[in-house]
């Protein structure tokens, strides 16, 4: 969506620094497009930033996977809320996470 809002909506070039990040983001949030929520919006974005970015594709996204799966040197507390969503439901405040 930002992809899209940065070159469509609100045309603006992106340099290769900007792809990167905007690529990282991507392959983060859909486990290198793996997940089964990725879009085909995702694949277009992941395309386009590809081209943009200049990066060795397959080396970045090894790296980037690994480092989000490094769990070493993290306690039980911080690996719960490392990726932990707040919300609240009427009176009852939730804390959702998954490891």
């Amino acid at each position: 969506v930002i992809l899209q809002i940065l070159t469509t909506e609100k045309p603006m070039p992106l340099n290769a620094a900007q792809a990167t990040l905007l690529l990282g983001a991507i392959l983060s949030d859909t486990v290198a497009l793996s997940a089964p929520t990725t879009t085909e919006q995702d694949r277009l974005a992941v395309t386009r930033l590809r081209a943009i970015s200049h990066v060795d594709y397959d080396a970045f996204t090894a790296g980037l996977l690994a480092a989000k799966t490094d769990l070493s040197g993290q306690s039980a507390a911080q690996l719960l809320h490392r990726d932990a969503k707040d919300y609240r439901i009427h009176s009852v405040s939730l804390l959702l996470s998954q490891i």
